[in-house]
C-alpha cells in the first residue's frame, strides 16, 4: 500500500477515534453541570486542566519518543527495548506521582486525592499505550481505545452520579473504571506486555528517547500558554464575563480542529515513514500532501464560515453576540494552525523537535506581546487577532526553514486565491445578513464542489461500488 493511500486509510480510522468522544464529551456536558455543584464541576474542570498542562511535563513526552521511534524500527529486539525502557519510565513518574498527591492537597477528603492521583496515573499509562499502539500500527486499536473510555465514562455516570448522587467522586470514579477498561483492553489487543522486559530496559535507549522528547515539553508549555494567555489577560483586564464571551466564541471554530486531528495523527506516522526514502521522492510526496490537504482545508472552511450562523444559533444563545464576530477571525487563525501543525509533523519525521519548541515558543510570545498592546484599544479584538498572527508566523517561519531539509513546492497563486474565497466568506459572515447568509451556503457548496471536485468523485464511485 502507498503512503498515501495509508495516510488516507488511517485518517479514516483515527476520525473515529477522535469525533466520537467529542460527541461524548457534549453529551456529558449537561448532565455535569446539573448534577454536579459549581464547586464540584469547578474542581474537576481544574482537574482536566492540570491533565493537559502537567502530564506531558511530568512524563518528559517520553511516549511521543517511543511512538517516534517505534513508527520506523523494523527490528523486533529493539522495539522491547524501546517499549519497555519507555513504559517502565512512565510506571515509575505514576508512582512518583501516587505518593506526592496524596500527601498534599489536604483541602480535599483522602477519597477524593486517591482517586484524582489514580485518575492521573491511568492518564498517564493511557498514553503511554496509546502511542505504543500507533508505533505498531495499530490505529483500529487505538481508536476502539478512545472510543472506550469516552462512552464506557457516558455509560457510567448514569448510575454513579444520577442514581447513586456520589457527585465529584463519581465522576471521578466513571473516569477511572473507563480509563482502565480502556488500558485493558489496549494491552492485551496489542500485545503489549510481550514487548515489555525488565532485561529489556537500556540507558542508552531512555537517553535517546528523552533526547527527543524533552524539547517537547516547552513546546506543550508554549502552546499552552498560546491558548491560555488570551484567557488570563481577557480576565484581568476586561473582566471574568468578556472571557466567558471570548470563551464561546472558540467553540465552533473548535469544530474545525476536531476534524484536522483525526489527520494529524495519521500524517505524524506518514510523514516519518516517508523520511526514510529517498530525499527527492519524500520531497515530491509532502509537495502533493501539503496541496491535497491545503484543498480540504481551504473548502472545509469555507463550509463552516457559511455554517456559522445556524451554528452559533444551535450552540449559544443571545447573551454570546459578542461572540459572534469574533469567529471568522478565529477560523482563519485554525486554518493556519493546521498549516503549521503539518509542519510539525515533518519536523516529528526528521527528529527536529527542537524547532518545533523554538517556533511554538516565538508564537507564544507574539501572541502574549500583541493581545497586551491592543486589549485595551480593540477589546476581544485583541485576542482573536493576536491569535491570527501568531499561529500566521509560526506557518510561514515553519514553511520556510524546512527548506533547508525539503524544498516543498507550493503554487503560490492558488494558495493566494484560496485566501481570497476564505475571505469573502468570512465577510459575509460577519455581515449576518439573513439574505447574504444565505448567499453565503450556496457560494461556500460552489468552492467545495470545484476545490474537492476529485476527492469528492472518488468517494461517489466508492458508493457506488459498494450499491452495485
Amino acid at each position: 500500500m502507498s503512503n498515501a493511500k495509508k495516510l488516507v486509510k488511517n485518517t479514516m480510522i483515527l476520525s473515529l477515534g477522535t469525533i466520537l468522544p467529542k460527541v461524548a464529551t457534549f453529551i456529558t456536558l449537561p448532565i455535569y453541570t446539573r448534577y454536579l455543584t459549581k464547586s464540584e464541576y469547578g474542581i474537576y474542570d481544574l482537574i482536566l486542566t492540570l491533565v493537559s498542562l502537567l502530564i506531558p511535563i511530568i512524563t518528559l513526552q517520553i511516549q511521543n519518543a517511543v511512538f517516534r521511534n517505534l513508527v520506523t524500527e523494523k527490528d523486533e529486539d529493539n522495539k522491547k527495548k524501546i517499549i519497555s525502557t519507555g513504559f517502565i519510565f512512565t510506571l515509575i513518574v505514576s508512582i512518583i506521582l501516587l505518593v506526592l498527591y496524596t500527601i498534599f492537597f489536604r483541602e480535599l477528603s483522602i477519597l477524593t486525592r486517591i482517586l484524582i492521583a489514580l485518575y492521573f496515573i491511568l492518564d498517564i499509562l493511557n498514553q503511554m499505550t496509546l502511542q505504543i499502539s500507533r508505533g505498531l500500527g495499530k490505529t483500529k486499536n487505538y481508536s476502539i481505545n478512545t472510543v472506550i473510555t469516552a462512552f464506557l465514562n457516558l455509560f457510567l455516570i448514569i448510575p454513579l452520579l444520577i442514581k447513586m448522587k456520589l457527585g465529584l467522586n463519581g465522576v471521578l470514579l466513571s473516569v477511572i473504571i473507563a480509563q482502565f477498561i480502556a488500558f485493558l483492553y489496549l494491552t492485551i489487543t496489542i500485545h503489549a506486555f510481550k514487548y515489555i522486559k525488565l532485561k529489556k530496559i537500556e540507558k542508552k535507549v531512555l537517553k535517546e528517547l528523552l533526547k527527543y522528547s524533552i524539547p517537547l515539553v516547552p513546546n506543550h508549555i508554549s502552546w499552552w500558554l498560546l491558548n491560555s494567555s488570551d484567557k488570563i489577560i481577557i480576565t484581568t483586564i476586561l473582566g471574568i464575563e468578556n472571557n466567558a464571551v471570548y470563551a464561546a466564541s472558540s467553540k465552533i471554530p473548535h469544530i474545525y480542529i476536531i476534524m484536522y486531528q483525526a489527520f494529524a495523527l495519521a500524517w505524524q506516522e506518514s510523514a516519518s515513514q516517508s523520511s526514510e526514502g529517498d530525499i527527492e521522492e519524500t520531497t515530491k510526496y509532502y509537495t502533493n500532501i501539503f496541496k491535497s490537504l491545503l484543498k480540504l482545508l481551504s473548502g472545509g472552511i469555507i463550509l463552516l464560515i457559511s455554517a456559522t450562523p445556524i451554528l452559533f444559533k444551535l450552540l449559544l444563545n443571545d447573551s454570546y453576540v459578542g461572540a459572534y464576530y469574533q469567529i471568522p477571525i478565529l477560523y482563519i487563525a485554525m486554518f493556519f494552525y493546521s498549516l503549521s501543525d503539518f509542519y510539525s509533523g515533518i519536523y516529528v519525521a526528521i527528529k527536529k523537535t527542537k524547532m518545533i519548541a523554538k517556533t511554538a515558543f516565538i508564537a507564544a510570545i507574539i501572541n502574549l506581546v500583541i493581545d497586551i498592546a491592543l486589549i485595551k484599544f480593540i477589546g476581544l479584538y485583541a485576542a482573536s487577532i493576536s491569535t491570527l498572527i501568531a499561529y500566521l508566523i509560526i506557518t510561514l517561519y515553519r514553511g520556510i526553514e524546512l527548506k533547508k531539509y525539503y524544498k516543498i513546492r507550493y503554487n503560490y497563486k492558488q494558495i493566494l486565491l484560496y485566501m481570497i474565497l476564505i475571505l469573502i466568506s468570512c465577510v459575509l459572515c460577519n455581515i449576518n445578513n439573513y439574505y447574504l447568509n444565505i448567499i453565503n451556503i450556496i457560494y461556500a457548496i460552489i468552492c467545495f464542489i470545484i476545490m474537492d471536485r476529485e476527492y469528492i468523485n472518488i468517494v461517489l464511485k466508492k458508493l457506488k461500488l459498494k450499491k452495485a
